[in-house]
């Protein structure tokens, strides 16, 4: 069976040629029926094989639970960013407060605030903008 497309995008043919190759590379975790298992994958060029030690299978890296809750915002970090815009061209003294703020969190700028203390952040802001 044979099969021709034609492509007529400058450059999408070589990607999907070198897709292409590299797919035919690639060995699929795929469980095959018992009578293709001796058969040899069609485009994989096998030189020498080379008897590997068995891989020592490693458990799962146990992530840690914290006792609290996720805390989700009712804010966004757009809403962060434009609210802290807006907070420090309201006065100059306002952005050593913001420096103060974001080190008491161990925060060195507003965009890697997480999401916990967005809440406590927009607080923060309205309180000193006044």
């Amino acid at each position: 069976m044979e099969i021709k497309v034609k492509i007529d995008a400058e450059g999408l043919e070589s990607a999907i040629h070198t897709l292409a190759q590299v797919l035919g590379n690639f060995e699929y975790p795929v469980n095959l029926p018992e009578a293709q298992k001796d058969e040899e994958p069609v485009g994989k060029n096998k030189p020498e094989t080379k008897q590997e030690a068995p891989k020592e299978e490693k458990a799962p890296a146990k992530e840690e639970k914290n006792d609290e809750p996720e805390q989700k915002s009712n804010f966004t970090m757009d809403t962060i960013t434009a609210k802290t815009r807006e907070f420090i061209q309201a006065d100059k003294a306002n952005r050593e407060k913001l420096k103060s703020f974001l080190s008491e969190r161990d925060v060195d700028k507003v965009s890697n605030l997480p999401e916990k203390y967005f809440d406590e952040y927009m607080a923060f802001v309205e309180e000193n903008m006044q």
